[in-house]
């Protein structure tokens, strides 16, 4: 098993020579756990280019997250082989390496170091501020000393702070923000030039606009990938399974 990743967040390779988009993230017969003994997903094979926009269907959200991590290089395959040469996202608002002793405006400018564009890093941070609505207190108190909501939306205002060539998205992720009437017109403004001729994988329909952006998809039935193509044909295909009933299992016995 491995992943390969074969560039830093500010690199950046030329693919000028190349007649097709540069692929971003492949991955081959790779195989997922969830946990030490739980099989997720088997023999997945599928390739992301710069500019695709792939839209997941898939029932079950375990697996589900394991292919958001995977995808982002979090997580390892139990087998196979995942290869990752473009600059891609964590899943939006799972961001990892934050300190809780540390404030927001010091966890901000320490991935501002890593993640951020050279010459731009108070410009992210700023954004990041303005997103979240916190004032100077909030902003320099302790990650720990916040309430959980606070603590949602500052990851969040992470996750699009920075620039991605490939972005990975639950946009459930956001329902909290809405329900509690902190989704503005400058989240909205931030989310579209953030993805804006950018990859995305996104899981499922959403009330963001962002599936309405996808051309591609991947259909998951049991662990297994059943389909991947155009959109149109992952959509004629969960049609007419939808339309077909499943057989019952009957237990022994009865």
């Amino acid at each position: 098993m491995s992943v390969l990743n074969t560039l830093t967040p500010r690199t950046r390779r030329r693919h000028a020579h190349h007649t097709k988009p540069p692929i971003l993230v492949s991955l081959k017969q790779v195989s997922l756990r969830d946990s030490i003994t739980h099989l997720t997903l088997q023999d997945l094979s599928f390739r992301i280019r710069a500019g695709e926009r792939w839209q997941v269907f898939c029932d079950d959200r375990r697996v589900r997250n394991v292919l958001l991590q995977c995808v982002a290089g979090l997580l390892p395959p139990a087998s196979g082989a995942v290869t990752i040469r473009g600059h891609v996202s964590w899943p939006l608002g799972q961001v990892t390496g934050l300190s809780n002793k540390l404030s927001c405006a010091e966890n901000g400018r320490f991935l501002a170091g890593i993640y951020g564009q050279l010459g731009r890093e108070e410009e992210q941070l700023d954004l990041v501020q303005q997103l979240c609505a916190f004032g100077a207190a909030l902003w320099s108190k302790p990650l720990k000393n916040l309430d959980g909501e606070n603590k949602k939306r500052f990851r969040l205002a992470l996750s699009l702070a920075f620039d991605f060539d490939l972005y990975v998205l639950d946009p459930s992720i956001f329902r909290s923000l809405r329900r509690h009437g902190g989704w503005t017109d400058l989240w909205q403004a931030t989310l579209e030039r953030r993805l804006r001729d950018r990859a995305l994988i996104t899981m499922g329909p959403d009330d963001l606009g962002v599936a309405s952006l996808c051309r591609k998809g991947l259909v998951f039935d049991r662990g297994r990938l059943v389909a991947k193509g155009s959109l149109e044909t992952c959509q004629e295909l969960l049609a007419e399974r939808l339309s077909k009933p499943r057989a019952v299992e009957v237990p022994r016995g009865v």
